[in-house]
C-alpha cells in the first residue's frame, strides 16, 4: 500500500528569510518559529542544520536594557533574601512548635488553653490550669 503524503515545499527565499529571523533572536526557538508560520519544528530545525544555525537551537536570545538588567539583578537579590527570610521564619517557627510541644509534655501543661485566655476567647473568670489534667 502506497501512502501519499502531502508535502508542502518552501522557497529558499522563504527558508532563508526564517534562519535570519531566528539568527537575529526574533525566534528564540525552533518551535516558536514553526508556530509562527504552522510549521512542523522538525522542519525548522532540520533548515537550521543545513544553514548552518545547529547553534542555536533551544538557545535564547534576549536583549534588555541597562535599566531592565539593573532592576533583574536587584530583583533576583530581593527574591533571594526574602526566600532567606521566609526560611527563617519557617524554622523559627518550627523550634517554637517542637518547644511548645516539650512544655505541654514535660509540664502538663495544655499550651492551647493558655493562648486562648491570654487572647480572651474564654470566659475571664476560669482560672488558668496547672497541670491537673489539661494534658493532650
Amino acid at each position: 500500500m502506497i501512502k501519499i503524503v502531502n508535502q508542502k515545499r518552501y522557497s529558499g527565499a522563504f527558508k532563508r528569510q526564517l534562519l535570519e529571523e531566528i539568527r537575529t533572536g526574533k525566534w528564540s526557538t525552533p518551535s516558536a518559529a514553526g508556530k509562527a508560520y504552522n510549521i512542523r519544528s522538525i522542519t525548522v530545525s532540520r533548515w537550521m542544520d543545513e544553514g548552518g544555525l545547529t547553534h542555536l537551537r533551544g538557545r535564547r536570545m534576549e536583549i534588555k536594557t541597562l535599566n531592565e538588567q539593573t532592576e533583574l539583578q536587584r530583583l533576583r537579590k530581593e527574591n533571594k533574601k526574602l526566600r532567606e527570610q521566609l526560611l527563617n521564619e519557617i524554622l523559627d517557627h518550627r523550634i517554637d512548635q517542637a518547644t511548645l510541644e516539650i512544655i505541654e509534655r514535660e509540664f502538663k501543661i495544655d499550651v492551647g488553653q493558655i493562648k486562648k485566655k491570654d487572647s480572651g476567647t474564654t470566659s475571664s473568670s476560669g482560672s488558668a490550669s496547672t497541670g491537673s489534667g489539661a494534658t493532650r
